[in-house]
């Protein structure tokens, strides 16, 4: 079986500003001056990046049910100023795939950061295709 390529979308924490094209995160708590203090968009990508084993996990268990799973998984969160992170919603356009999107979604909320000086909202696509 080809590994899965469970990789989010082209620097999905490039831009903080409102932005209407599809697979752009925003920070919806950052203002045209940056991102809130303490916060950082290297630190929310690397550690998302550092859970992209267990992302794919979710997706190869995904493709033992359907070998044609792919497709796209959007999750909204909610970073604490505790650094607490808190689901949410998420989204997909993966047909038999909710059990991978809400698997997504629990790796997503195991994530810690760094107190922040306010709350922020990401919300982080990941693009789904057998590699």
């Amino acid at each position: 079986m080809p590994t899965p390529a469970a990789e989010p979308s082209a620097d999905p924490l490039a831009s903080g500003k409102s932005d209407p094209r599809p697979g752009i995160a925003l920070l919806t708590s950052e203002k045209a001056s940056g991102p809130p203090p303490g916060l950082d968009r290297d630190i929310i990508r690397r550690l998302i990046r550092g859970k992209m084993a267990a992302v794919s996990a979710c997706y190869n268990a995904g493709l033992e049910r359907d070998p044609g799973l792919r497709g796209r998984v959007n999750v909204e969160f909610a970073i604490a100023t505790t650094g607490k992170t808190t689901v949410r919603k998420t989204s997909s356009d993966l047909k038999n795939g909710a059990d991978v999107e809400k698997c997504i979604g629990e790796v997503i909320a195991s994530l810690d950061f760094p107190r922040t000086a306010q709350e922020t909202v990401v919300t982080y696509p990941f693009v789904l295709e057998p590699g």
